[in-house]
């Protein structure tokens, strides 16, 4: 009796926080109106009576993207008259839902829990900005919680809702191609009976291929300065994940695809990602209550008050 009240308990309380999250999400969400969001809010209610083909390519010319995910359920709700406030907010409670699955898998201290998903600065902006990128991070937690079957159909949905996706698998697709690699320098052999580190290979550079101009262009916007600014933040997340593990190869592989990006892209989601490779170091130590997680913590909250104060005073919270 006293385990089932515990358990009912821990599932109510849980329900309460998705709950909260869904009513912030209203709020705030109902303020931020301009940035990318306005974008967003002129395609969802243009794709209202159009055809999957003509809606489309409506939705690359005005977003300038091609992310087949984020489109299909934007034409599916608004044309079903859902409103997109109401969508959003409730795609916000799947992505807490999946998060609370994953900490609770890794026995995260249910406090830490909470006040991650209520003040983090990261987490916000896949709330309330970074729209395409929400549904991505979706795909990415089912694909890490659930059957390793499945992995790789839901690795495929994470990286075609957001291309940048394939930046938060690099980590472990480069230790199986390195791991590969050094089997075949060691034995001279093709290890024809596993084909995925090939395949992995094939598909990483058929990726940077394609984006080889997009890259290009990147490269090219961003100064010298820029680059080490990014390269000092996730640095530090680097150096702080380092004090929370002993596997310190398995560490070094996982970040250094992140360190090659921040001098191809210099973007701050190569920052989220190496954040979200520290998180999984700092949540696994002492079940998050550690000094590396409350620092983090303390820091990430005092960025999510600047951010929502310029929602509600811009409608934007990347205003300047």
């Amino acid at each position: 009796m006293i385990v089932n009240a515990k358990i009912q308990l821990n599932l109510f309380i849980r329900i309460l926080l998705l709950l909260l999250i869904f009513f912030i999400s209203i709020f705030l969400g109902s303020l931020y109106l301009e940035g990318d969001q306005s974008s967003y809010i002129f395609t969802y209610e243009g794709l209202k009576g159009k055809g999957i083909v003509e809606a489309y390519i409506f939705y690359v010319f005005y977003l300038s993207s091609p992310e087949f995910i984020h489109f299909l359920l934007t034409w599916i709700s608004s044309n079903l008259g859902f409103n997109k406030l109401f969508i959003m907010s409730l795609s916000n409670v799947f992505l807490s839902y999946f998060i609370i699955k994953l900490f609770d898998r890794l026995k995260v201290n249910f406090a830490i829990t909470s006040i991650f998903l209520l003040s983090n600065f990261y987490l916000f902006v896949l709330f309330f900005a970074a729209e395409r990128l929400k549904f991505g991070f979706i795909f990415f937690l089912i694909s890490i919680i659930y059957s390793k079957r499945l992995l790789p159909f839901f690795a495929f949905l994470s990286i075609i809702s957001h291309l940048q996706m394939a930046l938060v698998y690099s980590g472990r697709i480069f230790q199986i191609i390195l791991n590969y690699l050094i089997n075949f320098l060691g034995t001279l052999k093709i290890n024809y009976k596993n084909p995925l580190p090939l395949f992995l290979a094939f598909i990483s550079i058929l990726y940077f291929n394609l984006l080889q101009e997009n890259i290009l262009m990147k490269f090219e916007a961003y100064n010298d300065t820029e680059v080490i600014l990014d390269f000092i933040r996730l640095g530090i997340f680097f150096i702080i994940s380092l004090a929370y593990t002993t596997n310190y190869r398995d560490n070094i592989t996982i970040f250094f695809p992140l360190v090659i990006s921040i001098f191809l892209f210099g973007d701050e989601r190569v920052n989220m990602i190496g954040y979200v490779y520290c998180l999984y170091y700092l949540l696994s130590y002492k079940n998050g209550v550690n000094v590396g997680m409350i620092a983090l913590t303390v820091y990430f909250l005092y960025s999510n008050i600047l951010f929502i104060q310029k929602i509600i005073q811009y409608g934007n919270g990347f205003a300047p």
